[in-house]
């Protein structure tokens, strides 16, 4: 109970910290002169928190004295690797899918990561939700989409295609990611696993820039910018979703995961004054209500885990 409570309050600490994540990239993005290139800032971003999280494994390691040797199996490669790919295409897609669509189309084709989430943890581990669980993640996925798309008729533009099809592979990316952290934070620990995927990421991310001659657009800005995501979203934020994939129920950690929609809204009307049409508030409302229906409020477990 203790240990659950406790993976609760970091995940109520990560869904503020990824909320810092929509200003910043805006931030970069302004049309006040020198713009960040969109791959560039994802690559520095995962750069930085690699090198942070595998800084924290060795102070920590080397306080206790401890010499900690892992195994390696076919299986952790594979975890590793597909869950540093898979966060390289979340962060570079989704950039990039800003140049093709509105901000908002783009957040809600990304936020529909968790019904994907529930996804791939039945494929991974045979996870089944009950219904209450899956009717939760989708009253909060349609709140998410409902808050974020204010003109519904943008998806019949046929320009947006190509645009939606990044976005969603970028939702497709943060669900792999997210459900492989059930395996590789029991396994390695967290600040070892975290960085050691986004150290794939980063690689996957050079391997691009370096074969699609960008490599000079990793700027000084982008290095700034992206330092500002490695601490706050990234540090802060990711790993905390990433430690309570291996100790919440995946089907309230993937709905957490609307929370920046949530309170980026919020804090735009609060800060700074936005206005909100009576369509976002009912959108903002379906958000916690989906949280309220994932809850497991009577003590047994919401799952049926089977390791594989």
């Amino acid at each position: 109970m203790k240990a659950n409570l406790r993976a609760e309050y970091i995940l109520l600490i990560g869904i503020l910290a990824v909320t810092s994540s929509s200003f910043i990239i805006l931030a970069a993005y302004e049309p006040s002169g020198a713009q960040v290139d969109r791959v560039s800032l994802a690559f520095v971003r995962v750069l930085f928190t690699a090198l942070l999280s595998l800084t924290i494994v060795w102070i920590r390691r080397s306080k206790t004295h401890k010499l900690v040797k892992h195994t390696y199996s076919k299986k952790d490669f594979l975890v590793i690797s597909s869950s540093g790919l898979a966060l390289a295409l979340h962060f570079s897609f989704w950039f990039i899918s800003l140049d093709y669509l509105p901000i908002g189309v783009s957040l809600a084709l990304t936020n529909t990561a968790p019904i994907w989430i529930l996804a791939f943890m039945f494929i991974f581990y045979r996870e089944v939700q009950k219904v209450k669980q899956v009717i939760g993640v989708l009253v909060g996925v349609g709140g998410a989409v409902v808050l974020s798309v204010n003109n519904l008729t943008l998806f019949l533009d046929k320009g947006l295609s190509l645009g939606a099809l990044l976005a969603l592979i970028s939702a497709f990316g943060l669900a792999i990611y997210l459900a492989l952290a059930k395996y590789g934070v029991d396994k390695f620990g967290l600040w070892l696993y975290f960085g050691q995927v986004n150290l794939v990421a980063a690689v996957g991310l050079y391997i691009y820039l370096t074969i699609s001659g960008n490599l000079s657009h990793v700027s000084l800005m982008a290095i700034t910018y992206g330092l500002s995501l490695a601490l706050i979203p990234g540090l802060l934020g990711h790993a905390s979703f990433q430690y309570s994939m291996s100790k919440l129920p995946s089907s309230l950690v993937s709905i957490a995961t609307l929370g920046e929609p949530l309170l980026g809204a919020l804090f735009a009307w609060f800060i700074f004054s936005q206005k909100l049409s009576f369509v976002e508030v009912v959108g903002m409302l379906l958000i916690p209500m989906g949280v309220f229906l994932t809850l497991n409020f009577n003590g047994d477990s919401p799952i049926n885990y089977e390791d594989q």
